[in-house]
């Protein structure tokens, strides 16, 4: 994270009022507007600061900016860092953010037609980065030039009305609006435009305003440096340059001359745009396969939902054209070979358009994808290739790689292909959502892009460095993984009992949470999926007897005088049954199921690989380095999950923003649904590091309340982040037939006066394979740092019902030896399985 990262982009903004008075303009304003005040906002604040005689160029602006703000000399602590990097700031050169759908061609329209009308300006040019984008800019201009209303509300005495829109084939002339690709001006065809911006003194009577200006501040490409080096020309010496985009960032750091904004939050409260739905959790790991059938399932959704359209669209975003070709591919065959659509349908309805010559055919076809008679619903396309579609019944997008979804300015372009409202539910109580479908391992990174992006405002918990003496060492073991196989001789003697069906998984349901970013409420669908393969009970079983017979001819077995081709596929019709699966259609993973059950068959020497820990020797860890964790209001007013937040006095050594949500809530705590937020500990020690303890369950609020009670030989807590990996247990946990290792993070390491206790905090009664999973490699975990480290540590899980036994016998009294009753519940179903997880 850079420095600039940490700055507010409304703390970025420049501040400009301005003393000339264009009030006779906004009658003109008004009608070109028609009541969106963010546009009014833009133009007024613009043009006054182009008219404005005392500050000469964007630098005197920024200085002022900088002398009169205290937010700035805090991020900033010198003005030649602020005002670094910071193109073209010897000239008049601002910019607008204007989230995407919020209607930037009529702020440019405005601002050129009043600059012209005052006779600041003789022309205006326009550059933008595509054919498309200039097709949508020209017809627009036109239709602008077209309305009577708009001529009449200008004011009488304006030196130039109505310019004349045309591109920059041709020589420009004075009352004219061009508007042109950027990079026509840089070929022999434009030639005439830059002779004609070279004359004396023309450049300085030209406003240039750049669309999607983004791109000649960050792109690599060639043809983008130059319309930055185009600007930049001593030659032209332009001195009035505007730019627009809805996505004002360098990476991930925010332009440092913006002069007017209307973010994408602003935007979707005031339903100009579509609301943002994304993927937080999914409930299992997906193959390609499934991925492919979430997301068709989403677009047949969607076309349900939003039934007065009679198509939807679902955007893919690779961030390259080799992988768009790839995707491409993919996705066909896999519609085509679940007979979603034919192979002819399959090439109407999804297509790639990149910068390739090869895709050249389907960029046309971008220009009426929205009709009705444009039989595309599905578009592959490359992250930085995707402006100038004025689409509006994009209701999914889908970064197929993490790269094209990696930064500020990438997720704000994404986002921005699904935001328009289609005019059929413009103005409908309901807001439309557009679902980012994003892969489940990147949601926490893309939250954070999606909250930076969209200025949601949050709760941070990290340590404080003035409360550095309540920080603690704990001894850490880290690990590598090894496959061990134990094998035992089958006794050729002795019959091997006859493995039995295992019960089945019912067919696979997936269980996403989606979070919207206007509310911050989550709620979690169930989709049904298809399975790549499926077989029927019958060939099922008729390859489990094929594996009898091979033993009983090559092991010298006897299976075959015990069992029979209809008593295997009885078993699995039965355990379909009680899955509710038609034994006509196994899936694949459940035919693997079976046919692993029977595996002992198949060989004489059996045996079991299992992955093994091998711990380290131990290494200090200390809560100085623990990881931050968020949380938004939303979130915490969330209706389906319980969640809270616990603070003292030291709140107010946080970071601008967590104060400021702090204070809200405090503020509207009343308001607040019951057990949200109603236990804060305003005027009780912490005993933490951490300015702030975020709770995301009502057991571990619970938890807490107990912490900050009296308790003579507590020391000092924290609250581990779920997600830091910070301090992190392994275990192994069998996933259908594959073992893996995974980490869980306990939720507090508390230090007493005589041990450091590890607490996981557990609804009671949860048995899940996973907690007996957790439980086991925890226990594993706990002997081996006790053999290798001096210090006692323990770690228990704890539900409610353990609370005052816990913090008794744990915290008061030292033992390490204690078991909670999930602990004990825990432990007999680790027998029962016989260490199989």
């Amino acid at each position: 994270m850079t420095f600039e990262d940490k700055i507010s982009p409304n703390d970025l903004v420049l501040k400009f009022e301005g003393k000339t008075d264009i009030s006779k303009y906004y009658d003109f304003i008004d009608v070109l507007c028609a009541g969106r005040e963010y546009q009014k906002e833009a133009i007024i604040t613009t043009v006054k600061f182009f008219l404005d005689q005392k500050i000469k160029s964007t630098k005197e602006l920024m200085e002022k900016n900088y002398s009169e703000r205290d937010e700035l000399k805090k991020f900033f602590d010198s003005l030649d860092k602020y005002l670094l990097d910071v193109q073209l700031k010897d000239k008049k050169s601002v910019t607008i953010d204007l989230a995407t759908g919020t209607g930037k061609t009529w702020v440019m329209y405005g601002v050129a037609q009043i600059l012209l009308a005052e006779g600041v300006i003789d022309q205006a040019l326009v550059l933008c980065p595509s054919v498309t984008i200039k097709k949508q800019l020209m017809d627009r201009f036109k239709s602008f030039t077209e309305d009577e209303n708009l001529k009449m509300s200008l004011p009488i005495g304006s030196k130039i009305k109505n310019p004349d829109v045309h591109d920059a084939q041709t020589t420009m002339k004075k009352g004219d609006l061009c508007v042109h690709n950027i990079h026509g001006i840089y070929e022999k065809t434009g030639s005439s435009i830059r002779d004609s911006l070279a004359r004396e003194g023309k450049g300085q009577r030209t406003l240039i305003i750049n669309d999607e200006a983004h791109h000649y501040l960050n792109s690599n490409d060639a043809d983008m440096k130059l319309w930055g080096q185009f600007l930049e020309k001593p030659e032209y010496n332009f001195k009035y340059i505007l730019n627009l985009t809805g996505t004002p960032y360098k990476g991930n750091v925010y332009f440092k001359n913006v002069i007017s904004r209307f973010s994408i939050k602003e935007a979707i409260d005031k339903k100009f745009i579509k609301d943002i739905l994304y993927k937080t959790e999914t409930s299992k790991k997906l193959s390609e396969f499934e991925k492919f059938d979430l997301i068709y399932k989403h677009h047949i959704g969607n076309k349900k939902k939003y039934s007065k359209l009679n198509k939807v669209i679902s955007l893919f975003v690779t961030s390259s054209v080799s992988e768009a070709d790839n995707l491409e591919d993919k996705f066909k065959k896999f519609v085509i070979k679940q007979n979603y659509i034919s192979q002819e349908d399959a090439d109407k309805k999804i297509i790639t358009v990149t910068s390739a010559q090869k895709h050249k055919k389907n960029v046309d076809i971008l220009e009426s994808v929205d009709a009705d008679e444009n039989p595309v619903e599905w578009i592959i396309s490359v992250s930085m290739l995707t402006e100038g579609w004025d689409v509006k019944k994009v209701f999914q997008i889908i970064p197929h790689e993490k790269r094209a979804f990696d930064s500020k300015l990438l997720i704000s372009q994404v986002l921005g292909r699904g935001l328009r409202v289609p005019l059929e539910y413009y103005g409908d109580e309901e807001l439309p959502q557009v679902i980012i479908a994003n892969h489940d391992s990147w949601s926490k990174e893309i939250e954070e892009y999606v909250y930076a992006v969209s200025e949601i405002n949050r709760i941070t918990s990290k340590i404080l460095e003035k409360k550095n003496k309540s920080n603690f060492e704990i001894d850490y073991l880290d690990y590598t993984k090894k496959e061990v196989t134990e094998k035992k001789l089958a006794k050729q003697e002795k019959m091997i009992s006859i493995p039995s069906v295992p019960n089945l998984t019912p067919e696979t349901v997936v269980s996403e949470r989606l979070r919207s970013l206007k509310t911050g409420d989550s709620r979690t669908i169930s989709i049904q999926l298809e399975s790549e393969s499926r077989d029927s009970s019958e060939r099922i079983a008729q390859k489990v007897y094929n594996e009898f017979f091979l033993s009983d001819h090559l092991q010298g077995t006897s299976y075959l005088k015990l069992i029979n081709k209809k008593k295997i596929n009885d078993q699995i019709i039965k355990k379909c049954a009680e899955a509710h699966i038609d034994p006509k259609k196994v899936d694949y993973q459940n035919k693997q199921r079976i046919l692993s059950a029977f595996e002992v068959i198949k060989r004489k020497n059996v045996g079991t690989t299992n992955i093994k820990l091998v711990y380290d020797a131990p290494k200090k860890l200390n809560t100085l380095n623990l990881v931050e964790s968020k949380i938004s209001i939303p979130q915490i007013k969330e209706a389906a999950v319980i969640r809270g937040v616990f603070f003292d006095e030291n709140y107010k050594l946080s970071d601008k923003e967590t104060i400021e949500c702090i204070e809200q809530l405090i503020e509207e705590k009343l308001r607040l649904r019951a057990g949200a937020i109603n236990k804060l500990a305003k005027d009780q020690e912490l005993k933490t590091p951490l300015n702030v303890i975020i709770c995301d369950s009502e057991n571990e609020i619970r938890f807490v309340e107990r912490l900050i009670e009296k308790n003579d030989n507590l020391i000092s807590w924290v609250k581990n982040n779920a997600y830091s990996n910070f301090y992190a247990i392994p275990y192994n946990f069998r996933d259908g037939t594959h073992s893996k290792t995974l980490n869980f993070n306990p939720d507090f390491i508390i230090k007493t006066n005589k041990i450091i206790s590890i607490a996981e905090v557990k609804s009671a009664g949860d048995l899940s394979p996973m907690n007996i999973a957790k439980k086991r490699g925890a226990i594993k975990y706990i002997a081996e740092l006790t053999k290798k480290s001096k210090q006692k540590v323990c770690l228990n899980f704890v539900s409610k019902k353990d609370y005052d036994d816990y913090f008794t016998n744990v915290i008061k009294n030292g033992k390490t030896d204690w078991k909670s009753v999930i602990d004990k519940q825990l432990e007999k179903e680790i027998i029962k399985t016989k260490d199989i997880i």
